[in-house]
C-alpha cells in the first residue's frame, strides 16, 4: 500500500486539513483461486454470463471512516490508478471505523459492455495470467479528528458464471 498526504490550510479560518491519497494493490491469478479451478477446471470458456466481486473485511482497527474506494483492474506490475492500463471497475462503499464484513458479505457486479468486464474476460480466458485490483481512497483529516491509525484486512473473491462449450 502506498499513501501520500497533503496539508491544506485556510488562512481566514486558521484551520488546516490533511488530504490523504492511499492506494492498495490486491494481486490475483485466477488459476490459483479454488472457486475458479473447481468451476472451470481448465476448460475453454466460451461465454461469461456474469462477473461479481464478493468482498469481506475480517479485521478493521482503523480510527477513521474509509471513504468510498475506487476500484481498478490492471495488469500485474501496475501500481497507480493513474496508469493508462488501469481500468475503472466501481467503488467500494464507505467503511465505518472498526466495521467488519463477513467474507462475501459485500459485492460489486461488473456490468455487461463495460471496459472492466472486457478486462476480466481477458483474464478469465487466460487464467494463468496474473493481474491486480487496485483500490484508491482519499480520506480527509480535519481539525479535531483523531490521528489516522489502524489496519484493515480486505479479501476480494471473484465469482464468475461462465458458459462452457459442450
Amino acid at each position: 500500500m502506498g499513501a501520500t498526504a497533503k496539508g491544506i490550510c485556510d488562512t481566514a479560518t486558521q484551520k488546516c486539513t490533511a488530504e490523504v491519497n492511499a492506494t492498495f494493490s490486491y494481486p490475483i491469478t485466477l488459476a490459483k483461486e479454488q472457486n475458479f479451478t473447481t468451476a472451470v477446471a481448465g476448460k475453454v470458456v466460451s461465454v461469461v454470463q456474469s462477473i461479481t466481486l464478493k468482498y469481506g473485511i475480517s479485521k478493521n482497527t482503523t480510527t477513521f471512516a474509509i471513504p468510498e474506494t475506487a476500484l481498478y483492474i490492471a495488469p500485474m506490475g501496475v501500481t497507480s490508478v493513474t496508469d493508462p492500463r488501469a481500468v475503472y471497475v466501481d467503488k467500494l462503499p464507505v467503511i465505518a471505523k472498526g466495521m467488519t464484513i463477513p467474507d462475501g458479505g459485500g459485492s460489486i457486479s461488473i456490468p455487461e459492455g463495460s471496459p472492466a468486464r472486457s478486462e476480466f474476460i481477458k483474464y478469465i480466458q487466460s487464467p494463468t495470467t496474473p493481474f491486480v485490483l487496485l483500490g484508491n481512497a482519499k480520506p480527509v483529516v480535519k481539525p479535531g479528528d483523531a490521528m489516522p491509525a489502524g489496519e484493515i484486512w480486505l479479501r476480494v473473491i471473484p465469482e464468475f458464471v461462465v458458459g462452457l462449450p459442450r
